[in-house]
């Protein structure tokens, strides 16, 4: 899906305050993959090094102003690391560090963007503009292969809600072979009416945790025509 996020760190830096840093949550746990980037919602192509290399972001020489930094959320990821290694154009660090950042300031479990603005009058004329994302979600937990990856399977997806933490945090109680069988049913391949084939259920979107979990469960079991139901100490 193609998703914005919250701004948690907003700062500039620079002899005359040129450069702004942002840090843009996507999720609050690890994504398998952050693909496209969309400023103002069009795609815009980046080098290796993260600068912006559409012309429309490009200042009158042909010099980046926008750069780019992705981190899927790991939980080994470090921010702090790899934005201290970034030089603003006058100091060697990305912003006014604090004492502790190197250990506290990691985003580990965190989906995040980091975007650094060069000001020009000519390139920024209607302000800062919107970033997004497509965002390839969350590894889940499959119960018949034992593996956690990446997948759009409605019922490794509802499996993962009533396990994780920010969800049921139920886990232990869950009757795996039921899901095991549901989720075989969600990878069936359906024909399609001109050509080809796709998989019978998927989920594929966004979750806002300040929903009742009643809620989340009720459209999430609508992707599938299923039912969810507490039998014999288990999801079932």
């Amino acid at each position: 899906v193609r998703k914005g996020g919250i701004v948690t760190y907003l700062e500039s830096t620079g002899t005359n305050n040129e450069y702004l840093h942002q840090i843009i949550c996507l999720a609050g746990h690890e994504v398998n993959n952050i693909g496209t980037i969309y400023i103002n919602d069009k795609a815009v192509a980046l080098d290796g090094s993260g600068n912006v290399t559409t012309s429309q972001w490009q200042d009158a020489d042909g010099n980046p102003t926008i750069l780019i930094k992705t981190f899927e959320g790991s939980t080994t990821q470090n921010v702090y690391t790899t934005l201290n290694s970034l030089s603003d154009g006058n100091t060697p660090n990305w912003a006014n560090g604090a004492t502790g950042d190197d250990t506290n300031f990691r985003g580990q479990g965190i989906a995040c963007l980091y975007v650094r603005l060069k000001y020009d009058q000519d390139v920024f004329t209607n302000g800062i503009p919107l970033f997004t994302a497509v965002v390839q979600g969350k590894k889940v937990f499959d119960p018949r292969t034992s593996t956690t990856a990446f997948s759009a399977n409605a019922a490794l997806c509802i499996r993962d809600y009533l396990s994780s933490g920010y969800g049921l945090t139920n886990g232990s109680n869950i009757n795996d072979t039921v899901f095991s069988a549901a989720a075989n049913a969600c990878d069936e391949n359906v024909t399609l009416s001109g050509s080809g084939t796709e998989k019978r259920y998927e989920i594929n979107g966004v979750l806002s945790m300040d929903r009742q979990p009643q809620n989340i469960l009720a459209d999430m079991m609508a992707a599938c025509a299923g039912t969810l139901f507490w039998g014999q100490g288990q999801w079932q």
